[in-house]
């Protein structure tokens, strides 16, 4: 928890006895400075995890926000029975340090902080697990084809297998891509699957007149030329 200038704490001092104080320092570490009620007496740099608030009107309008006219600016109310011989230092140095502090917290109130990266998937590309690919190499200025088999979905990073069994770890979405070719490959090899299966019956013009009957026959006789061409290599 947060304490601001100004604020009623309970204290569990080293003693372990609870005192209530005010704070009249706030420091980037998570310590505070307290000046105890009864004045006179106070502690420096003490720890967040030993204060707990006082829940009590003073606090409530010390936590408000009071608007200058101009709608920017938030001030706080200031500490009261200041006593800086209680902590054994010089007064102008506190008050220093307390400047420091606000100047800290206008440069904090001001901040915006940057956007959160956009790690939405480019193109609709976005491999899954067992996925053939293909990877950027950089050593050799080429592709190589590959299988993902691990995916950080928050990343947006990838584990790849290379044919060759060589892996790869942590890949960045934007060097792979699909696999080129592949259903260009598949689909001459189911052609040539075709024609070699009409070669092997032996009887070209008749089997592909049965199969395709019911088109007309200029398509007929453009799908015969093609096939007796094939037949010829």
């Amino acid at each position: 928890m947060v304490f601001s200038m100004g604020c009623k704490v309970e204290v569990v001092r080293a003693d372990g006895k609870v005192a209530v104080g005010t704070v009249l320092g706030v420091h980037d570490d998570d310590r505070y400075d307290i000046m105890y009620d009864g004045g006179g007496e106070g502690d420096m740099r003490i720890l967040g995890s030993s204060l707990s608030m006082v829940t009590s009107e003073e606090n409530t309008e010390n936590d408000m926000a009071i608007g200058n006219g101009e709608g920017g600016k938030k001030e706080r109310k200031t500490a009261v029975g200041w006593n800086a011989g209680a902590f054994g230092i010089d007064e102008g140095e506190v008050e220093k340090e307390v400047k420091e502090v606000k100047e800290v917290k206008e440069v904090k109130e001001t901040f915006s902080p940057p956007k959160k990266e956009d790690k939405t998937v480019v193109g609709g590309f976005d491999p899954s697990i067992g996925q053939k690919v293909e990877c950027k190499d950089f050593t050799t200025n080429s592709w190589r084809s590959c299988k993902v088999i691990g995916k950080d979905e928050e990343l947006k990073t990838f584990d790849v297998k290379y044919s060759d069994g060589e892996t790869g770890k942590g890949v960045p979405l934007g060097l792979l891509r699909e696999r080129k070719g592949k259903k260009k490959k598949e689909k001459v090899v189911a052609e040539n699957n075709g024609v070699q299966g009409l070669k092997e019956d032996g009887g070209i013009e008749g089997e592909v007149a049965g199969m395709l009957k019911g088109m007309s026959k200029k398509q007929l006789e453009f799908l015969k030329t093609v096939i007796v061409g094939l037949k010829a290599m």
